[in-house]
């Protein structure tokens, strides 16, 4: 029997067989059954493997970019530095929560720092570096830290 397998991805040396290649396989195994009721469920999964390998390749040839995204396999996130995970923990036991885009931008606004550049160290965009003030943000999340929960404005 012929490798009825698909190329690998670019970059990928393990073959993954197609959903089509999988019915044909299962089709002849169900076709050596000695009863009908058997080689009915082959045709009909041969016949769905193959409607949906043909709108497959239809949707590919019309959407070229999109299957070629599709077929990319997704780039895995980095994990943060240590640091960053720090700086984060320490934000929300200050009451600031850097997922919240708006109470990072107070937090600059208090410590001076560069708009967005400590959204884009919290977000692991940017190095945790010498453009953030540690011993300025270090005095503010402790002192927001051991002192009353601040009061947000309530916009609506």
């Amino acid at each position: 029997m012929t490798d009825l397998s698909m190329p690998a991805h670019p970059g990928n040396t393990v073959h993954q067989a197609s959903n089509l290649a999988v019915a044909v396989a299962l089709g002849h195994r169900m076709l050596a059954t000695p009863n009908d009721a058997g080689i009915r469920e082959a045709l009909r999964i041969l016949l769905r493997a193959i409607e949906q390998d043909t709108v497959r390749r239809s949707v590919d040839a019309q959407f070229p970019i999109v299957a070629a995204s599709l077929a990319t396999p997704p780039q895995r996130a980095s994990r943060p530095a240590p640091e960053v995970l720090r700086l984060r923990m320490r934000m929300r036991a200050a009451h600031y929560n850097p997922d919240l885009p708006h109470e990072v931008q107070a937090l600059e606004t208090v410590a001076g720092i560069w708009p967005g550049h400590l959204a884009d160290v919290v977000a692991g965009r940017a190095p945790l570096d010498h453009r953030i003030p540690q011993q300025t943000l270090n005095r503010i999340l402790s002192i927001a830290a051991t002192g009353p929960m601040p009061r947000r404005a309530v916009t609506s």
